[in-house]
């Protein structure tokens, strides 16, 4: 009898820790669950929220086949209409911005190059002042020998004319005393 009791005891314990152990898993199920469905509502809410928020891209896609009915006769044509207008102002962004670097360059490149010939001109410019002060030195050193060359010819033109009325005076004495004996 002790040991039927026993028997039942433990079976009785038995059950009550798998039947605890089962609740326990349920419970964790249900929680699972409980946890899973509020993530599905609150997905479900926000869902809801993009739908009524893009409803009024609906009616406004809506008003622009009724008054735009020869142009576009479903919703997708005016999308596509749409995304391609879309990829050729992404294309023309794309092409101004490049062709504003490209200016930018050969801006910085002309002012560069502008820069470089200002350089030039000035380095020029103080050449040809350095030449020019070398011309004026020249100049005057010139006309100081030309003034030295015609102090030389005057004073040679006049000792050969002082000769030459020396050999005068030398030739007329010397015709004086040839004819008078």
């Amino acid at each position: 009898f002790l040991q039927e009791n026993e028997s039942k005891r433990t079976r009785a314990e038995k059950r009550a820790n798998d039947e605890f152990k089962l609740r326990k898993a349920k419970e964790e199920i249900v929680a699972t669950l409980q946890k899973r469905l509020k993530e599905e509502k609150a997905e479900l809410l926000r869902k809801q929220r993009e739908l009524q928020d893009l409803a009024k891209y609906q009616e406004f896609l809506e008003r622009v086949l009724d008054e735009h009915g020869d142009d576009y006769q479903e919703i997708p044509n005016v999308v596509a209409r749409y995304q391609t207008l879309q990829r050729a102002n992404e294309e023309m962004e794309t092409r101004q911005k490049d062709t504003e670097d490209s200016n930018e360059d050969k801006r910085e490149g002309f002012f560069k190059l502008k820069k470089e010939g200002t350089n030039d001109i000035l380095t020029a410019n103080s050449d040809i002042a350095e030449l020019k002060k070398v011309l004026e030195k020249v100049e005057l050193e010139t006309i100081q020998y030309q003034q030295q060359v015609d102090e030389r010819t005057e004073a040679q033109r006049d000792r050969l004319w002082e000769l030459g009325r020396v050999l005068m005076a030398v030739d007329n004495v010397l015709q004086r005393c040839t004819k008078n004996p």
